[in-house]
């Protein structure tokens, strides 16, 4: 299928998409940014019965990767050969490659007008111009040829900016000044821009992601459970989804989890205080923008350190960056046609 403009944000914790479907609707998707290698599994493939699992095996460099929504079944419950990287690096490594042709794949991609990839504050010096180097390219996955004519990279909370704006454009003017906080898997991003100008001396990025979050709060649970735990992974997603926590046939409540995960405000306090180091003077600050993944991780915290300015969860925070991303390449298109 040709897709003119392809959005995918690879992220330390989730991989995001974002196209149009020939009906101009805009289709959204996600799944863990998890390549691990691929191990053939004899037991899985008899198994005829139930839905196909969405798992795509990927060769990059002579090597396999298993990517896709269903993922985590290649990975199961261990932390054995999940195929997730946690540094800076990542953008230049082949698992990060894996998950990119993974998310064409699940888009059903075989030509690319122009791919829009993001990267973190801190890295986009060092990592954009490989990033448009490495696909920028002609791939054969599965027996199907991708062709990616044009690659677009831009700093990742630039994406929610350009998403809030589409649907507030009375908040985004040349004498608006907006601060957007991304809080991610492993690092924290910022930008400050007056209408779409990002000013660069503003804004920055640190370590303290939400995995950090998740990990102190398992921890807590299993100390006070007396029972040892540290799947973050179903911590996440019970506190994204609202639900409760199953560990040991023993159910702790949507309420509980997010009481566990508050503990950590001064860890977040610290976090946006280091922002306010970065960003200086507030007094110019119109909102803060709260997205990503771990925007409600952060909101509590945000709402008390910012009192004097409205905080704002993007709509969809969660695929905000990679919607923007999408209406960044739609752009460039136009202003190529």
């Amino acid at each position: 299928m040709h897709i003119d403009t392809a959005a995918v944000e690879v992220g330390f914790g989730y991989t995001k998409t974002a196209y149009r479907k020939p009906n101009r609707e805009i289709k959204i998707g996600s799944f863990p940014s998890l390549a691990p290698i691929h191990q053939s599994s004899i037991i899985s493939q008899s198994i005829s019965h139930g839905p196909t699992r969405r798992i795509y095996t990927i060769s990059v460099n002579n090597k396999q990767y298993d990517v896709g929504p269903d993922v985590s079944l290649s990975v199961g419950g261990g932390n054995h050969n999940h195929g997730r990287y946690l540094n800076d690096d990542f953008p230049n490594t082949d698992n990060y490659i894996a998950l990119v042709l993974g998310a064409l794949v699940e888009m059903g991609a075989t030509e690319v007008d122009c791919l829009v990839l993001g990267l973190p504050v801190k890295t986009m010096k060092k990592y954009s111009e490989l990033l448009k180097q490495t696909f920028t390219n002609v791939f054969n996955v599965n027996n199907v040829r991708i062709r990616i004519r044009h690659v677009k990279v831009i700093p990742q909370p630039v994406g929610t900016l350009i998403h809030y704006a589409a649907k507030n454009p009375q908040k985004i003017s040349s004498n608006v000044t907006n601060l957007v906080i991304d809080p991610g898997y492993v690092t924290t991003d910022w930008v400050v821009a007056t209408g779409y100008h990002i000013i660069d001396s503003r804004s920055d990025g640190n370590l303290t992601g939400i995995s950090t979050i998740l990990k102190n709060t398992a921890r807590t649970i299993a100390a006070d459970h007396d029972k040892k735990f540290d799947r973050i992974d179903r911590l996440d997603n019970a506190l994204r989804t609202g639900t409760p926590l199953s560990i040991f046939n023993e159910v702790i409540a949507n309420e509980t989890l997010w009481a566990y995960a508050r503990q950590n405000t001064p860890l977040i306090e610290e976090c946006l205080g280091e922002i306010i180091t970065s960003v200086g003077s507030m007094d110019d600050i119109s909102n803060v923008i709260l997205t990503g993944g771990g925007a409600k991780y952060y909101e509590f915290a945000a709402k008390r350190i910012f009192k004097n300015t409205p905080v704002i969860i993007n709509d969809d925070s969660s695929n905000g960056n990679a919607i923007g991303f999408l209406f960044i390449g739609e752009s460039t298109q136009a202003q190529h046609a």
